[in-house]
């Protein structure tokens, strides 16, 4: 039985909101906004998550948002955790 490739798929059935995230970008800066404040507070990120009317979003889903660097601006990310040492 050959193997399906979910590779940037999402795993439910087609119809199946459950795994929507952040599609709305304004939602999307919001939640970074508050993933840099998390980690310029000194948290680790293992122990960040985001909800907003409705929507639950965790660090790693963001951590892959965050790869988009034309979106999100690296030095903000990096100069939040930088902050977070001093703590």
């Amino acid at each position: 039985m050959k193997k399906k490739d979910h590779k940037d798929k999402g795993g439910g059935p087609k119809g199946n909101k459950y795994g929507i995230k952040l599609k709305d970008p304004e939602l999307r800066q919001l939640a970074f906004k508050d993933y840099c404040a998390h980690r310029a507070a000194g948290r680790a990120h293992e122990s960040w998550t985001f909800e907003h009317n409705g929507f639950t979003c965790h660090w790693q889903t963001m951590e892959k948002y965050m790869a988009d660097e034309e979106e999100f601006n690296p030095n903000t990310k990096t100069g939040s955790i930088a902050k977070g040492y001093l703590k």
